[in-house]
């Protein structure tokens, strides 16, 4: 495993554990309020959030012995990284990092300004199936385990988007939801846009051929320059 996973990991592990361990020695610092992403923490420019909520593990605060199981999700989420890093490199994957970073929060942010309806999200969901997202693209027939059963990564998809839309629906909290599905779409486009070619569910081709023709609009309407390589100037035209 590579080191720069394996210091994400580590830290992830040591913040996500960190407010249990407080606790414990009842040690009260609002860690979860400084390091999640919210409303209030943008309003007050904490900007950093945004690059900090993934590495908290999002199962309830309250439950103590639930956080002891965030090293083996992360371990989990830290192979798919290591997966992603093997096609893409080191500086591509910490791009995907950022990309999965400030996606969620650009859309959560958005519906803010636009309802202005309050938000507080952490966890590395986003990221997770960001990654699961891309993978696709490269393993259509890519196995994970559901607890202790095996499920194809893409019927895993739609099973964790629909847990976390029945969750939101009881507790009248779509943050989650909308962090997770912001997260799939995110490593979804990424896929389509550096691998140029089509995702593995069929429905979607019609779909995909329209990104494609943007792409490729876009990537034409970009400013290209010549340069000579003895001075290093642009040529003009």
């Amino acid at each position: 495993m590579h080191k720069y996973i394996q210091r994400i990991l580590i830290a992830s592990v040591i913040v996500s554990l960190l407010p249990t361990l407080l606790r414990a020695f009842q040690i009260h610092a609002p860690i979860l309020e400084w390091l999640s992403l919210s409303s209030y923490g943008i309003r007050e420019w904490k900007l950093f959030q945004i690059f900090t909520y993934p590495l908290l593990f999002s199962f309830d605060i309250r439950m103590d012995a639930l956080a002891l199981l965030a090293p083996l999700f992360m371990v989990f989420v830290a192979r798919l990284a290591n997966f992603f890093l093997e096609v893409e490199g080191p500086k591509n994957l910490f791009k995907f990092y950022l990309g999965s970073c400030v996606a969620p929060f650009v859309v959560l942010y958005g519906i803010y300004l636009a309802t202005g309806a309050n938000f507080l999200y952490f966890g590395p969901q986003p990221l997770f199936y960001a990654l699961i997202s891309y993978s696709l693209f490269i393993l259509p027939d890519l196995e994970l385990l559901f607890f202790i059963f095996p499920i194809r990564a893409r019927n895993f998809i739609w099973l964790g988007l629909g847990l976390s839309l029945f969750f939101s629906i009881e507790s009248g909290n779509y943050t989650p939801l909308i962090a997770t599905a912001t997260g799939v779409f995110y490593g979804y486009l990424y896929g389509l846009k550096t691998l140029k070619r089509h995702s593995p569910f069929t429905t979607l081709k019609r779909f995909e051929k329209t990104l494609f023709r943007f792409f490729e609009v876009f990537k034409a309407r970009q400013k290209c320059v010549i340069v000579d390589f003895k001075t290093g100037r642009q040529i003009l035209k």
